[in-house]
């Protein structure tokens, strides 16, 4: 989409929702569970967003997130907590308005377009099931919501003869024409291309922050999180074990597996030996000596097992293998390969036979031992015990 066109999405469902209004809680969802049979797929969560502001639910497949979505949709019944809508009751005790009466739109994995309805139609539909239309002027609203998602002239088409970007924009459209104070959205780019991916990753960002709608977005890859979100929420066991804005949950993560599913790939075992100056502690490894920042409320002792994370993008080729500073790990390793991606090298190289990665915009040749560095503020410590990372929930 062009920036006018994103201007034009904004416009449209500034339009469809009203005008901009002081900040105000959009979702509140307060101890919500939900079970499937005597299995916990969402344990107790409490999130608020703003309105007008997205929230990102990143997590592995089984984390929770499409179940939590899905209750606030009201396509699952919670068998516990609230969840309230601008202010509006959804979720209390045994009150649980229906999911047709909820003011929200949802754009689902596969878009679920109905294949034997034209565009101009899908888009009409819960215009009329809104009521307080008929059918021509329900068509009218729909040519204007299409417009804003850059498929003027495919009114007449059927979902089968667009491209899969079309059909996201054609899903994207259906639910903001409804009128949504809340929009769902549940791995909406998982099917397509990584460059289209890409391409309308911005153009959904751009679009919530142009408008006054509220959105929840559930997704498993962590870059789409980081573009998308103004905060993000990582789920673990139907549990949100980390939250916060993009940038601070990826340079401090608050768990071990929050580290590793945003991307701390880098993995080696120390033990602590004592703390240094700036929050710094110094451990021994089989790659030598490691120092890092203990993860947000860790609380480390000498002799304790510690289990350090960092990204690829952290660590690079270094200039110089000389010094022993607590703000610098450099360690001397074999490099096994280096590949150019077009913007970056991808290096692996090993240390006392563990494999690490790197990205760099330096490359190195393969083959020969190199020294390879991460800044100690760049790797993250928690006890052994806690960093187990799993799934097992919806």
């Amino acid at each position: 989409m062009t920036v006018e066109l994103v201007s034009q999405l904004g416009q449209a469902n500034a339009d469809i929702c009203g005008e901009k209004v002081e900040e105000r809680a959009g979702l509140i969802v307060q101890n919500l569970t939900k079970y499937y049979g005597d299995h916990l797929a969402v344990d107790g969560v409490s999130i608020s967003v703003q309105t007008g502001e997205a929230l990102v639910l990143l997590g592995p497949s089984g984390c929770g997130k499409t179940s939590m979505l899905r209750t606030i949709a009201g396509l699952e019944t919670a068998n516990g907590g609230t969840i309230e809508i601008e202010g509006e009751v959804m979720v209390s005790g045994r009150r649980s308005v229906p999911a047709e009466k909820r003011p929200i739109g949802m754009v689902f994995q596969g878009y679920a377009l109905w294949p034997q309805m034209r565009l101009i139609d899908i888009v009409a539909f819960p215009i009329r099931a809104r009521g307080g239309v008929n059918k021509r002027e329900a068509r009218a609203a729909a040519e204007k919501v299409l417009a804003t998602v850059g498929l003027t002239g495919f009114e007449q088409r059927f979902p089968t003869s667009i491209s899969g970007g079309q059909q996201q924009r054609v899903a994207l459209a259906r639910a903001i024409s409804s009128r949504p104070k809340l929009l769902l959205m549940d791995e909406p780019l998982s099917a397509l291309d990584r460059n289209m991916r890409e391409k309308l990753r911005i153009d959904i960002r751009e679009f919530i922050r142009s408008s006054d709608v509220t959105c929840v977005y559930v997704t498993h890859d962590q870059e789409e999180a980081m573009a998308i979100g103004d905060h993000v929420a990582v789920m673990e066991h139907g549990k949100v074990v980390d939250y916060g804005r993009p940038e601070e949950i990826h340079r401090r993560p608050a768990t071990a597996s929050s580290a590793v599913f945003l991307g701390a790939t880098n993995t080696v075992c120390a033990t602590a030996e004592r703390a240094v100056h700036g929050g710094l502690w110094r451990a021994r490894a089989d790659i030598g000596i490691v120092h890092f920042r203990p993860g947000p409320g860790v609380d480390v002792h000498a002799g304790d097992e510690i289990d350090c994370y960092w990204h690829p993008e952290s660590m690079a080729p270094a200039q110089s293998d000389v010094g022993d500073s607590a703000e610098l790990n450099i360690w001397p390793a074999e490099i096994r390969s280096c590949i150019y991606l077009g913007h970056e090298y991808e290096i692996v190289a090993t240390l006392e036979h563990r494999e690490f990665r790197l990205r760099s915009p330096i490359g190195v040749t393969a083959g020969v031992t190199y020294p390879v560095a991460v800044a100690a503020s760049s790797v993250f410590g928690y006890p052994q015990a806690s960093s187990q990372l799993g799934g097992g929930n919806r």
